[in-house]
């Protein structure tokens, strides 16, 4: 699906969605694939259909956009500058169940999670692909709807857990009339299927940064059971992927903000990324840049991130100064054709995992993988231990991750240091929402094995 947006109508589609909420639901959602009828007969549908999954995940609802921006601004990362009141609910940490953007997120997921149900369960015999092929093909879908559903989980907690292709899925209710599973539920779903990618995938796979891939699987995992606090099993993948021959590129810079190319996808670092061209681009450059940059000067960085960078840290050049003194985010520079690839899992990411991990049981080297990453940022090395781990750990992704997947909020929530920050930031402290977003109004209303009753507490 390509989405080339003009600023334009950019600003006309999103003011719409944000004023007109009645009027928007009762259309079909615009990331619709139209469940399965198409079928997967030979290799090429079935590339068609991988395909068509990727170009799911460029939603401007989720690592393209209103993902990455709610979690930054949950957080003390950014600030609402603009004027999109789904926006300003989100930075004031109150966003009602009506939230027209936040809705839109959801059903983005979701049709992430439809598009990849299709390849597993519908790609069995192929003419013209060996069982080769079909692995490689499912193996992806299994490793995006882990992704998708590992997401879900940590913004709504219990959600609908929808594993089989759809007849249709233009009906408003994106996860058909589906009770919430448990969280429990739902992360044992997410192992089984990143054990299914791994074993679908490995040794079969010609690894491209913009392509799920074995090594994704690991690290995935490695998130998931470091969120669920299981750190041998976090230390186990995470040591494999020492063995895959990633590394960090020598140049953080390199990543980002190169004003003639934009953030491009590293061979080296990035295990996983999203490829966007000036022919089916992105929309991060525009809401975060100034508008003399040609951007929306929707969000700015919280003075909290600001302040979180030590002197000399080569970091900085993730943001950029505009004429009138204020700082904006640099790591994406293309607003005008939307030429900026998102990098969703990185090789830094292992590293900082590994050294939270051996941290946490006392290892010694610990430190070794921090100072890797903070002496690529040109920094002095530190000692890490179990001590100082709930400090030196939530800062470094902190600097390093910033304006990226929404790498702070997650990290804030693990390390139980949210709450804090919520408060601290001035925003609307809730206890008892455990800091979890409203299941959308409209799923609620539309699917019929919901009730108000399944509503997170506290909206």
């Amino acid at each position: 699906m390509k989405k080339i947006y003009s600023i334009g109508f950019m600003f006309l589609f999103l003011l719409g969605v944000t004023s007109c909420a009645e009027d928007f639901i009762e259309t079909e959602p615009e990331n619709s694939i139209g469940g399965i009828e198409n079928q997967l007969t030979d290799l090429n549908s079935a590339q068609d259909a991988l395909i068509g999954m990727y170009n799911d995940l460029q939603d401007n609802d989720i690592y393209d956009g209103t993902m990455v921006y709610f979690a930054g601004m949950w957080t003390d990362e950014m600030r609402h500058t603009g004027s999109f009141p789904t926006f300003a609910q989100m930075s004031g940490n109150d966003p009602n169940t009506e939230n027209v953007t936040l809705n839109n997120m959801w059903n983005g997921v979701y049709n992430t999670i439809f598009a990849a149900n299709n390849l597993v369960d519908n790609l069995v015999d192929i003419e013209g692909g060996s069982q080769e092929d079909i692995d490689v093909l499912r193996g992806q879908a299994y490793g995006v709807r882990a992704l998708m559903y590992f997401n879900l989980v940590r913004f709504f907690g219990p959600v609908p857990l929808e594993l089989v292709p759809r007849a249709d899925v233009t009906e408003l209710d994106a996860a058909s009339s589906l009770p919430r599973a448990s969280e429990s539920e739902v992360y044992t779903q997410i192992l089984n299927d990143l054990g299914q990618a791994i074993a679908l995938l490995e040794g079969k796979q010609d690894v491209r940064a913009n392509r799920w891939s074995t090594g994704a699987s690991y690290a995935l995992r490695a998130q998931v059971h470091l969120q669920m606090d299981n750190l041998t099993a976090a230390q186990a993948d995470l040591e494999t992927l020492l063995g895959f021959g990633y590394a960090l590129e020598s140049d953080y810079s390199t990543l980002f903000g190169n004003p003639l190319q934009g953030s491009t996808l590293s061979p080296n670092e990035t295990i996983f990324g999203i490829e966007f061209s000036s022919v089916d681009g992105g929309n991060l450059a525009f809401f975060y840049s100034d508008q003399q940059f040609g951007g929306r000067d929707e969000l700015r960085p919280r003075n909290e991130l600001i302040n979180a960078f030590e002197a000399g840290d080569a970091r900085v050049s993730g943001f950029r100064l505009n004429s009138s003194g204020q700082i904006n985010v640099g790591k994406y520079t293309q607003a005008g054709n939307g030429d900026d690839d998102i990098h969703v899992i990185r090789y830094a990411d292992v590293l900082l995992m590994l050294a939270e991990v051996y941290a946490k049981q006392g290892n010694a080297t610990a430190s070794d993988y921090l100072n890797e990453v903070r002496e690529r940022a040109g920094l002095a090395p530190v000692t890490l231990d179990a001590g100082n781990v709930d400090t030196l750990i939530p800062q470094e992704r902190f600097v390093e991750f910033f304006a990226e997947t929404g790498d702070r909020y997650h990290t804030l929530k693990r390390f139980g240091q949210l709450d804090a920050v919520v408060q601290a930031k001035g925003g609307a402290f809730v206890a008892e929402r455990d800091n979890l977003w409203p299941i959308p109004q409209n799923e609620i209303d539309n699917n019929t094995a919901l009730s108000a009753a399944d509503q997170n507490a506290g909206y």
